[in-house]
């Protein structure tokens, strides 16, 4: 039986009331289940990106390594080039000194 307005006050039976209830509370579960499965794929979607920034750290400390590596073996090579020039230079004055006592 629906009530008239001017009886109850309210606008709809309790009936109607009801059913809008029931239709509220399917499209808020349907959303909610919309949500969660966004919230889904963006922490699926924040695992890959963190996976690959664990590569790309290990990545850049290898680099890093190789190129310490490369700095030590080049700093090195400088030294044994600078010795090198030494020893050219002195070979050199050693000549013209020999040359000059002669």
């Amino acid at each position: 039986m629906k009530h008239k307005r001017h009886q109850t006050g309210r606008l709809f039976s309790r009936d109607t009331y009801m059913v809008m209830l029931i239709k509220d509370s399917r499209r808020n579960f349907e959303r909610a289940e919309r949500l969660l499965g966004d919230l889904k794929l963006k922490s699926h979607i924040i695992a890959g990106l963190e996976k690959e920034n664990e590569e790309l750290k290990k990545e850049v400390n290898k680099l890093k390594d190789d190129a310490t590596f490369y700095h030590t073996q080049w700093g090195k090579e400088i030294d044994l080039c600078k010795d090198l020039k030494r020893e050219l230079e002195y070979a050199k004055k050693r000549k013209w000194w020999m040359i000059w006592s002669l």
